[in-house]
């Protein structure tokens, strides 16, 4: 109701500036006060200096720069932004490809963010399952299937990584499209590998065992869109 929507607005704008508050909920306040019509501008301005402010947690600056991407005019800005997020050394890894994930799904800048997910899987300063986790992020990419499912079998096959991730590698690469039998023989590789310790060798058979040939997995790889984080 058009007579309520200045008190909703200045509601949220209280919420989004009260500090009190946590990330999470202030960055939630600004991206409604966004869509609230003739609240865009402050809305955008808000989730603008969340995504800049290093006193906020990483999960939060990425998500308020994935927001502004989203709010109309704001797209470049907060490309942008995710841009600058995925660069920030400070923040962890987690978030950083995350980062570089959201801003593969903005609009106009698919190649940008494939391109720094590739340069996250070879960056040796991160850890391997953040590294593992921006190949798994690639071949949910549009048009760079090939491309992650290649950069995660370097990796099942990269000896400085702990055999932990070298088995996750190798899981990740049986759930993108058309690489289930590659990732399934490295999986018996890898159990097969006197040079890992027993219960990596272990989980590779295990995860191998798993792998129904008759019915190849369709994970989140395999559906463009849909955001490929979690277990595997």
């Amino acid at each position: 109701m058009d007579g309520y929507r200045d008190t909703g607005a200045d509601r949220l704008t209280a919420f989004a500036d009260d500090s009190a508050l946590g990330g999470f909920d202030r960055v939630r306040a600004a991206e409604c006060l966004a869509r609230v019509d003739g609240y865009r501008d402050t809305g955008a301005d808000r989730l603008t200096a969340f995504a800049d402010d290093s006193a906020l947690g990483g999960f939060d600056r990425v998500r308020a720069a994935e927001c502004l991407a989203r709010v109309d005019g704001y797209r470049d800005g907060g490309a942008q932004l995710l841009a600058q997020l995925v660069g920030d050394s400070a923040l962890g890894g987690f978030d950083r490809v995350r980062a570089a994930e959201c801003l593969a799904r903005v609009d106009g800048y698919r190649d940008g963010g494939a391109q720094l997910l590739a340069q996250l899987v070879g960056d040796s300063t991160l850890d391997g399952t953040n590294r593992v986790s921006a190949a798994r992020g690639l071949a949910g990419v549009g048009g760079y299937r090939d491309g992650g499912a290649q950069l995660l079998a370097q990796l099942v096959g990269d000896s400085t990584l702990d055999g932990t991730n070298r088995v996750s590698a190798a899981v990740k690469l049986t759930g993108v499209g058309g690489y289930w039998k590659t990732g399934t023989q490295l999986l018996a590789e890898l159990a097969s590998d006197p040079t890992l310790g027993g219960v990596d060798r272990m989980s590779a058979a295990l995860a191998r065992a798993r792998v129904d040939t008759r019915n190849p997995p369709r994970t989140a790889l395999t559906k463009r869109g849909t955001r490929p984080f979690g277990g595997w």
